[in-house]
């Protein structure tokens, strides 16, 4: 079922972020390939120093992760009021580790266009109680407006200097608002991107 992004509650949910987060990895490349009435996102980079180590991870490591979504949607997790933004659940898989509840939130022109997803690690085999979420700026990877787009086969255009990995341990009683509570963290950040750019008249 489709819901609307609602910003006010996501602001709220934002409030119960508890522990710190880390951008732990480099976000370097990110491809869209058709495959039959598919498409599959590859995205590649680097884990930094401070990376974690787990079944998924470590410091200073390579990895690949991929996730599949029809390339025309017609299943959408949510979709803010604006069309701006789109999210949609998935399977993603990094470096063999498959994250079987994961969620991809897409973002037009305006908000900085890209992705972000998030791995929920608790459908993961003997991961622990962690929040891993990937942001990448780039190219608007659609046409259309939600809910009638398709996915842009190439490259991705990923800006590796504004594009990351980030990884959090929250108090259990914060953990079902993470992701609510990230996307708002990600608006703001993507709004201050859009402000950004029509001040240098981008």
């Amino acid at each position: 079922m489709t819901t609307l992004i609602d910003r006010a509650t996501v602001a709220f949910a934002a409030l119960a972020l508890a522990a710190g987060s880390l951008q732990c990895a480099e976000v370097n490349s990110l491809t869209l390939t058709p495959d039959g009435s598919n498409t599959d996102f590859v995205l590649t980079g680097v884990f930094g120093a401070n990376a974690p180590m787990t079944a998924y991870s470590a410091p200073d490591t390579p990895y690949t992760l991929t996730f599949s979504l029809p390339t025309s949607p017609t299943d959408f997790q949510g979709i803010h009021a604006g069309g701006e933004i789109f999210a949609i659940d998935t399977s993603a898989t990094l470096d063999g580790v498959t994250f079987a509840s994961s969620n991809a939130t897409f973002f037009d022109a305006a908000f900085g266009g890209g992705l972000a997803l998030c791995l929920d690690t608790t459908c993961g085999p003997g991961l622990p109680a962690t929040f891993v979420n990937f942001e990448v700026i780039g190219d608007q990877l659609y046409t259309g407006v939600p809910p009638s787009v398709t996915f842009i086969a190439g490259d991705g255009g990923v800006d590796p200097t504004q594009s990351y990995l980030v990884y959090a341990t929250p108090e259990p009683s914060s953990a079902a608002l993470m992701l609510a509570a990230v996307l708002v963290m990600i608006l703001v950040a993507r709004r201050r991107f859009g402000r950004k750019n029509l001040r240098s008249g981008m």
